[in-house]
């Protein structure tokens, strides 16, 4: 959980406004432009860290339930999962509440490091 919260903030900190400069002609970060950069980075980031949320929830669950697991067990238990279901590949349970958290974390992220921005630059002057 750790790794992906330093991920998130690596995205809203550094990666968002990066990709906002870049998405300007004259590589200057504007407020627009780096919003729409946080969004950008907020998808890659979502994506790249859904399963192994959906590993530690479901390692959680387990654990409450008095039944904890090895995470080994745990993914062999969703593989056959996926695989008795017959599911496409991006329902794969690992995958599993990806469309809401894309939502909330892209707007989310965005919108934080916009509030950010603005208050280091209240900071700073």
């Amino acid at each position: 959980m750790c790794a992906r919260e330093t991920l998130f903030i690596s995205s809203v900190v550094f990666t968002g406004p990066i990709i906002g400069k870049m998405l300007n002609s004259d590589n200057k970060a504007t407020p627009f432009t780096t919003y729409v950069g946080r969004m950008v980075s907020g998808v890659f980031t979502t994506v790249l860290s859904q399963p192994f949320d959906c590993l530690a929830r479901e390692l959680q669950i387990q654990r409450f339930n008095k039944q904890p697991m090895k995470i080994s067990d745990c993914m062999r238990k969703m593989q056959a999962e996926y695989v008795s279901l017959k599911l496409k590949p991006y329902q794969h349970p690992l995958f599993k509440g990806t469309m809401p958290r894309l939502f909330l974390s892209t707007q989310g992220g965005a919108i934080a490091g916009g509030l950010f921005d603005y208050f280091k630059k209240q900071y700073d002057e």
